[in-house]
């Protein structure tokens, strides 16, 4: 047992590095399945290497160190303790590289977690909205909504790796693209998603989700009026392309519009983008469907919509 007792520690080491070279599609579904475990964010999911790696490297340094303390007394140690002591170091050493090369690769997605993590204007502005007896309501947009009944409600995180995951669709998975794709934007606010089915059901699930986008910093690029801001949807790119609109609407006695997508992947995808505006915040409602009979409870949603008296509409 004495013979064996060294390279224990060694042995866990190097298994996890061989593994993590040769069976990566297992580490991945582990990442996977942890980051939504844990929900985390796209840039979130980046700490975990770092922390296994991390965790692997520190398993290997009490052996490391008695191993030193063992030289400086000059005691005497057989082949089977230097051997596993070797393999130990180098696997310990190797796993501090790979932690430090984890932190350089992804050193700003780490920082951009990092203020994830911590909050921010853009948490501040999710958080501020409540669901309560099924109505959804915002205090600082200014607006409330019944809810379709029995839909499952995302969190902010799940609302950022589904743009991820459909940023990189779109990209037709060119990382460049999709990352520029998926790059939050200042002024621009996730406020809610909902899904018919809950959020992790593979396959068709169709969803309703709101986003606001600030009127000053939209200013800053010559969009100061809610037409200027519809006309930005008449000719999508990519896959999306427009199908009519925008075509104007009312919503609680306020003019809105309408502008209506189709988005060609593996099956069709109707998106009905309904656009208004409070006075801080321009409004996109996208309701998404494969079968179109799906609407209705989204429309009906979206007809509900009022707006509260500490943020008018225009």
């Amino acid at each position: 047992m004495k013979s064996i007792k060294p390279f224990i520690i060694p042995a866990i080491i190097w298994i996890y590095i061989g593994s993590a070279v040769l069976a990566v599609k297992y580490w991945t579904t582990i990442y996977d399945t942890l980051i939504r475990t844990l929900d985390l964010s796209p840039n979130g999911g980046w700490i975990l290497p770092v922390v296994i790696n991390l965790f692997f490297a520190a398993l290997g340094i009490p052996q490391v160190i008695a191993f030193i303390t063992t030289i400086k007394r000059r005691e005497r140690m057989d082949v089977a303790k230097c051997v596993g002591n070797a393999l130990c170091i180098s696997g310990t050493a190797l796993a501090f590289f790979t932690t430090i090369w984890s932190v350089t690769f992804a050193q700003n997605k780490l920082r951009a977690a990092a203020h994830e993590f911590l909050g921010g204007e853009r948490r501040g502005v999710f958080e501020a909205g409540t669901i309560i007896n099924n109505i959804y309501s915002n205090g600082i947009i200014g607006i409330t909504m019944d809810l379709p009944p029995d839909w499952h409600v995302s969190s902010l995180n799940t609302i950022r790796r589904k743009n991820n995951s459909g940023a990189y669709s779109i990209a037709q998975n060119d990382e460049k693209q999709a990352e520029e794709l998926a790059k939050e934007r200042p002024g621009i606010y996730r406020l809610l998603a909902l899904y018919k089915y809950p959020w992790n059901t593979k396959g068709y699930n169709p969803s309703l989700a709101i986003t606001a986008e600030k009127k000053k910093v939209l200013a800053t690029n010559g969009t100061t009026t809610l037409q200027a801001f519809a006309l930005g949807f008449s000719s999508l790119k990519g896959p999306y392309h427009t199908l009519s609109g925008p075509s104007p609407f009312h919503i609680d006695n306020s003019e809105g519009y309408e502008v209506q997508v189709e988005g060609k992947f593996t099956d069709t995808v109707h998106q009905n983008l309904y656009l208004i505006q409070t006075d801080d915040y321009y409004l996109v409602l996208a309701a998404s469907v494969i079968d179109d009979s799906d609407q209705a409870p989204m429309q009906s949603a979206i007809r509900s919509l009022k707006f509260l008296k500490t943020s008018s509409a225009r």
